[in-house]
């Protein structure tokens, strides 16, 4: 049987997480490469600096790139499911609801978050 797709893997996520990678063997490649930086002028303390929050970039990629399939696996059953314009912090205040094991009270939270101010602004914006 094929492997479940998950919207994780679509191609901007997956250049995102390695981009992302990428930065982070930069950023540890640094003190090992600070020496032949030096030799060549280059300041290898300003790229120190602008790869400063390297790891804390890294891990809200992975956050972002895998909220919606996290929320998709607890919602879904419940006959909710995460779609491109849907608010992060909504999907992600449910989603840790529901990942503590208060299901119930994840989807009171979506419930109230799509009053019908919310509601009817979506539909306008369709």
């Amino acid at each position: 049987m094929a492997e479940e797709q998950k919207i994780q893997d679509i191609p901007s996520f997956s250049k995102a997480r390695s981009d992302a990678k990428g930065l982070m063997a930069l950023k540890n490649a640094i003190p090992v490469l600070r020496g032949p930086m030096k030799l060549i002028g280059i300041d290898a303390d300003q790229i120190d600096d602008a790869l400063k929050d390297t790891e804390g970039l890294k891990a809200s990629v992975e956050e972002i790139t895998t909220i919606p399939d996290r929320f998709n696996d607890h919602f879904s059953p419940h006959g909710w499911i995460m779609y491109g314009e849907m608010d992060l912090q909504a999907a992600k205040t449910a989603l840790e609801k529901a990942e503590s094991g208060n299901i119930e009270g994840a989807e009171a939270y979506l419930v109230d978050y799509y009053d019908p101010d919310t509601v009817q602004r979506k539909l306008r914006w369709m």
